[in-house]
């Protein structure tokens, strides 16, 4: 219901306004239309979609990537010797395609007269704009997507892992034994990776349990930023330090509600399935295909309007008198007052962009929760395809609809 009632239908109504422009002499403007699609209805949407969010439950927090030894600066990326952030990246790569439309529109001149080029050319500035946004948020998030995945991975078999720490040591065994026993039991899963960590710190470099874990340099958790693991290897090596039975019964109770908790959330995402599906459907297909009808059909329309108006003209010039129904149809069409049809697709193009934009926050928020990352990777994921199907109907609808337009023209003054 959010996606049509502040997506889909304001998308459909775009269609009128530079067709309204045109005959009741600017009262609407390209200024009024940008404010309203690519400032007040996306901002609204936000609006109402963080209140929906807020009764979504408190999901588990995301593995902070960035206190991996391994991982990368955030937001930059190496150069030989040299860390560049992102953003200037995705700040060039939006100057260059804006700078490629200026050329276009400088060399135009003054020519006023619609015509479908300007729209093609008016497109290097939506695919500047998706281009720098994909960007961005590839660059960010992509260095340490595999090391989120991983710990990701093991958050999920880690819940078993400890249940079967837990019973060993119920069975008599010291952690140290324990651990050993439980990284061979789980050997092919990647939580082993994590307790081998704490196996080779204790036996290689002689630490004991908690310094083989939270040691600032080699330290287990160092290499596994989860809070999950974090938090439940401190309850472990505090209750390991008073008996063996207080740590086992420490770690069969948390197993357990990891369990419960995993189960709840898998329940969750079973109902939002559909939901996050058919939004990422919409963003993806939906508002780009409607999207590029709209700019198509516009061109065709404002084209044929200049047309009939040009040759009302021609008609009234050739006529001795002027009749008063020639002046009436003459000043009932200003195609000058219409919205040039290069800026009308910018506006469509940049609210196309800002769209897929929050569809992919909302969907990584219903998923993940609050989370930066996730938002990034789902806005990475989503905005390329989108881009790509809006630039294929916007050309394959213009290039159709002002031929469709300019035959039925030409048959018109041979009748």
């Amino acid at each position: 219901a959010l996606f049509m009632m502040g997506i889909t239908l304001p998308t459909m109504g775009l269609v009128l306004l530079p067709i309204v422009g045109a005959f009741m002499g600017g009262m609407v403007t390209a200024d009024m239309i940008f404010l309203f699609y690519d400032i007040l209805i996306p901002v609204l949407v936000l609006y109402l979609a963080q209140n929906m969010l807020e009764k979504r439950p408190i999901a588990f927090p995301q593995p902070d990537v960035s206190k991996h030894p391994e991982a990368p600066p955030l937001g930059k990326i190496k150069l030989g010797h040299f860390q560049i952030p992102v953003y200037l990246i995705s700040a060039l790569v939006f100057v260059v395609f804006t700078a490629l439309f200026l050329t276009r529109y400088n060399s135009r001149g003054g020519a006023t007269n619609p015509s479908d080029v300007d729209v093609y050319w008016s497109l290097l500035i939506t695919v500047g704009l998706g281009l720098a946004v994909w960007s961005y948020t590839y660059l960010y998030s992509k260095p340490v997507e595999k090391i989120r995945q991983f710990i990701h991975d093991m958050e999920i078999h880690f819940a078993d892992a400890i249940f079967q720490l837990g019973s060993r040591m119920e069975e008599g065994f010291p952690a140290e034994i324990a651990l050993v026993k439980v990284a061979k039991g789980m050997r092919s899963s990647s939580i082993s990776v994590f307790i081998n960590k704490i196996v080779d710190n204790m036996y290689k470099l002689g630490h004991n349990l908690e310094k083989a874990l939270f040691d600032e340099k080699e330290g287990a958790i160092r290499y596994f930023p989860s809070t999950i693991i974090d938090s439940t290897m401190r309850v472990f090596a505090s209750a390991a330090r008073k008996s063996t039975k207080v740590a086992a019964d420490s770690l069969i109770a948390i197993s357990n509600y990891l369990r419960k908790v995993h189960q709840i959330e898998e329940k969750l995402m079973d109902v939002l399935a559909e939901t996050m599906s058919e939004l990422r459907f919409q963003a993806s297909f939906v508002a780009p295909i409607i999207g590029g009808i709209v700019v198509g059909l516009t061109t065709m329309v404002i084209i044929v309007l200049s047309s009939i108006q040009s040759k009302i003209a021609e008609l009234q010039a050739s006529l001795s008198t002027g009749g008063i129904s020639g002046m009436f149809a003459i000043g009932m069409i200003k195609i000058s007052n219409s919205i040039p049809l290069d800026v009308f697709q910018i506006i469509v193009g940049v609210y196309m962009v800002e769209i897929v934009v929050i569809s992919a926050i909302l969907s990584a928020r219903i998923q993940y929760g609050e989370d930066k990352l996730s938002q990034l990777q789902q806005i990475y994921k989503m905005v390329l395809p989108s881009l790509i199907m809006y630039l294929a109907v916007t050309i394959l609808t213009t290039v159709i609809f002002v031929g469709v337009g300019r035959m039925a023209v030409v048959i018109g003054e041979s009748v």
